[in-house]
């Protein structure tokens, strides 16, 4: 007979997310990887420990990108603000005040 209650598409209602995410986790850290020229490993228990918090607080692969394509823009360019551009930071605590910041876009002027 068949469960009928109704359970976490992620966790199947354990509670611990499966292994399964260990693609995710890498997915994550490559993007990461790609984005900012840096080797971090996904294996590592913190940087998993990280993700893992963030995608129980509700966060999906776009947010880690999203969050990764913010700072890069904001603090790539900016030698004392880049060495920020880690696992430790991005996928902290101010994690969804990263996803949320605004990028002000810069505009040509034009004479006329």
């Amino acid at each position: 007979q068949e469960d009928s209650t109704m359970k976490c598409g992620v966790c199947g209602g354990s509670g611990e997310l499966p292994d399964a995410t260990s693609a995710t986790y890498q997915k994550i850290v490559n993007y990461l990887n790609a984005k900012v020229g840096t080797q971090f490993e996904a294996s590592c228990k913190n940087t998993r420990k990280l993700i893992r918090a963030r995608m129980n607080d509700g966060a999906t692969f776009e947010d880690f990108v999203l969050v990764i394509d913010n700072k890069h823009k904001e603090w790539a360019a900016k030698p004392d603000m880049c060495k920020y551009l880690t696992p430790s930071t991005l996928f902290g605590t101010k994690f969804k005040q990263y996803k949320h910041t605004i990028i002000p876009i810069k505009i040509n002027q034009v004479s006329y």
